[in-house]
């Protein structure tokens, strides 16, 4: 049996229906005394008639292809991340995964009238590689995080899954991730010293739990306010002097231990 072809009525772009069934044309403005009541016998003979489709045929001048954006805002590609897939089959397990970036999980095509020019482009979504599946893993089909310190590893790493090859990998690149030529310790003074950083914030350790890979900081702004905080990635913070991202504070009269005294 054919399909039944959709009404104009139904296919045009300015005509929108009511929950109770009738129908308005906003080819002249979304404005109150611009919006008119139609129906399907008008809708059929009407000149101004646009589909809410791409119907062909179609004359393009021009195709424009988008390129397909891997980044992402939250993890670069190679970072390692914990993820926990959503369908019944997998039973609440939480994986070891590779993150790759976003890869396309849907393909768009829109058509711009006046320039005659078709555009592709597509969505992009989180894409992790986890190995126990041998499988690629979306954001979107799953909870995930990235796993900053041996502290997340351990969260996942079952019997079962102890022994490969990746989770060995995985224990020694965090193993040497906390390396670094910096082991802070109670009352160092550190500054944010990145390039750009015009108003760096200082920070004081007040206490470090490596077991826990921790260390609770005093932060002072540049205006002066200061509050405490509780950081749950002593490597990662101790890694980012190797990169620039701090710098200690040697001397002590750079420091003030209390700037808000002075403001």
């Amino acid at each position: 049996m054919a399909k039944q072809e959709e009404k104009k009525i139904d296919r045009c772009k300015y005509a929108h229906r009511h929950f109770n069934g009738e129908c308005s044309c906003i080819e002249a403005g979304m404005a109150n005394d611009k919006v008119v009541p139609t129906d399907e016998a008008k809708c059929e003979t009407c000149e101004k008639y646009k589909s809410r489709y791409i119907e062909y045929p179609l004359t393009i001048d021009s195709i424009d292809v988008e390129p397909i954006k891997t980044d992402s805002w939250n993890a670069k590609t190679g970072d390692f991340v914990a993820v926990r897939p959503c369908g019944d089959e997998y039973g609440g397990k939480t994986y070891f995964g590779i993150f790759i970036g976003d890869l396309p999980i849907q393909s768009m095509v829109s058509f711009n009238e006046k320039t005659r020019t078709l555009r592709v482009s597509t969505m992009g979504n989180p894409a992790m590689l986890v190995p126990q599946l041998n499988k690629i893993i979306y954001g979107c089909g799953s909870w995930w995080h990235k796993i900053k310190s041996e502290k997340d590893l351990k969260a996942i790493t079952d019997g079962d899954i102890n022994d490969t090859w990746y989770m060995q990998m995985a224990h020694q690149m965090m193993q040497q991730r906390r390396k670094s030529s910096i082991e802070l310790k109670e009352g160092d003074r550190f500054q944010q010293a990145w390039k750009g950083c015009k108003e760096p914030m200082w920070f004081k350790v007040l206490s470090i739990d490596r077991p826990n890979n921790s260390l609770r900081v005093e932060c002072h702004s540049h205006n002066g306010d200061m509050h405490e905080e509780e950081w749950d990635d002593l490597d990662v913070t101790e890694s980012a002097f190797d990169v620039g991202e701090y710098k200690m504070v040697e001397d002590k009269e750079d420091w003030h231990d209390d700037r808000r005294a002075e403001a």
